[in-house]
């Protein structure tokens, strides 16, 4: 499962905002959370975004990176919840 790319906003620039961050860390956890409660046994692969591209590339540092931090704390979080 890959998500994420309109919370990256490839499109814009800067920094993304720590509110944009905090939102998408529940959201995945949230995600999570009901895939598990529906199916407790389910499999799920989840994925970061790649690396961006072309004139994009520059958001990687500023956008992609940090989401990524924030898919890979909410799927260790909701592991260790469950272990």
């Amino acid at each position: 499962l890959m998500i994420g790319t309109n919370d990256v906003g490839y499109a814009s620039s800067g920094a993304i905002p720590q509110g944009t961050l905090d939102t998408a860390r529940t959201n995945y956890t949230t995600l999570l959370n009901n895939l598990f409660t529906a199916r407790p046994s389910a499999k799920v692969i989840m994925a970061t975004i790649p690396p961006l591209g072309g004139s994009f590339a520059v958001n990687n540092a500023l956008r992609v990176e940090p989401f990524n931090t924030q898919v890979v704390r909410a799927v260790h979080a909701q592991f260790a919840a469950s272990h």
